[in-house]
């Protein structure tokens, strides 16, 4: 049961980081604005870090 559950969260992770790479430069290539690129990797790097927390939060236990 956590083998399967690591490969899910592992999953996800791959999914997260893949889009963070995909999406400013395909859906954000016209956007110049400060709101483009920037602010979705802003929200990326928040998700991530809100996605250790929950990964590692039961670590010592």
């Amino acid at each position: 049961m956590e083998t399967k559950r690591g490969v899910l969260w592992g999953t996800v992770f791959v999914i997260i980081v893949i889009l963070a790479y995909l999406i400013p430069y395909t859906a954000l290539t016209e956007v110049h604005a400060w709101y483009g690129s920037f602010l979705f990797w802003a929200i990326v790097a928040l998700v991530i870090i809100g996605f250790n927390f929950l990964v590692t939060r039961n670590w010592g236990k």
